[in-house]
């Protein structure tokens, strides 16, 4: 997610050239490149203490693991956490270190789409602010390349950001939906494949090049 933060972060900079010349040119791309490294070991960090196998998370699925997959729950490699434990009254109780590593997550997350939605705003009013100076022609490849932008930034949105923050509040609620684990891993799979898909239809040469006859 935070790649796709930097890759916004670039796109605003080939636009404005006082940014790109300011944050994105020669030595400097290496800066924006270096939080997706930062957010790579904080994410491990947080599945290391916070979603790590114990106890309390084996023998919650033991039995699910042995009747779904007909294995026991030390024989599989697993991620995971519970977001509320059994009190000694059988009442539910809040598991602080899950809510903190899940808090840890969305903020990663939300760091990501905010510069995401903010640069993406920021490319479309400096486009707008050109089509009154640009000619015919380039001003109908901008149009085209904020189309495709647009796009690409719906698609992650609907194929990742939304199914996993679907797949992550089930949970948080107490609610058990097992089909949501694969249609999240079902969307993710599609994502790759799809992604390329708006530069290759919305931008007319490269949509002229698939489509011509050999």
């Amino acid at each position: 997610m935070a790649l796709f933060a930097s890759h916004f972060v670039y796109r605003y900079g080939s636009i404005d050239p006082s940014f790109g010349k300011k944050f994105t040119s020669g030595w400097k791309l290496g800066i924006i490149l270096i939080f997706p490294v930062i957010f790579s070991f904080w994410w491990a960090g947080a599945v290391r203490y916070c979603f790590w196998p114990n106890e309390d998370t084996k023998e919650y699925i033991r039995e699910l693991i042995h009747r779904t997959v007909g294995e026991d729950v030390k024989n599989i490699s697993y991620i995971g956490t519970m977001f509320y434990l059994n009190s000694a009254t059988n009442e539910l109780d809040f598991n602080n270190v899950a809510w903190i590593g899940v808090c840890q997550m969305f903020l990663m997350v939300g760091f990501s789409m905010g510069c995401v939605f903010g640069f993406r705003t920021g490319c479309y009013i400096l486009l707008l602010d050109q089509l009154s100076i640009l000619s015919a022609a380039a001003n109908n490849f901008q149009k085209q390349l904020f189309y495709s932008l647009v796009l690409q930034t719906l698609i992650p949105l609907v194929l990742m950001h939304i199914p996993i923050t679907i797949y992550f509040l089930c949970p948080m609620l107490n609610l058990d939906l097992d089909f949501t684990s694969v249609f999240v891993a079902s969307t993710i799979t599609l994502y790759p494949a799809v992604d390329p898909l708006p530069s290759f239809f919305v931008i007319k040469s490269y949509r002229e090049a698939i489509l011509s006859k050999p």
